[in-house]
């Protein structure tokens, strides 16, 4: 919603409230995204990812709900390496 806001003069609702959005430069964007990224994540490298661990979570996650393709589909995507 908020992106909506920012990238284009649609009409958003929010909260009730219909607000048109800003329709900022691209280059202010990205900046602002990119500097809100930092603030929270911090500017160091990301961390490799455990796929087993994703694997066995997204296995769990399947337990509950198994009839939910996009969770096959993500668990194949993890446990060929793609």
């Amino acid at each position: 919603m908020l992106r909506e806001f920012y990238e284009t003069d649609a009409p958003v609702d929010w909260w009730g409230v219909t607000l048109r959005g800003i329709a900022l430069p691209k280059e202010v964007c990205r900046r602002i995204y990119t500097d809100n990224f930092r603030t929270v994540v911090g500017n160091r490298a990301p961390k490799t990812i455990n796929r087993a661990a994703v694997a066995e979570l997204i296995r769990q996650y399947i337990g509950v709900a198994p009839e939910d393709t996009l969770l096959k589909t993500l668990l194949a995507a993890f446990e060929n390496g793609a």
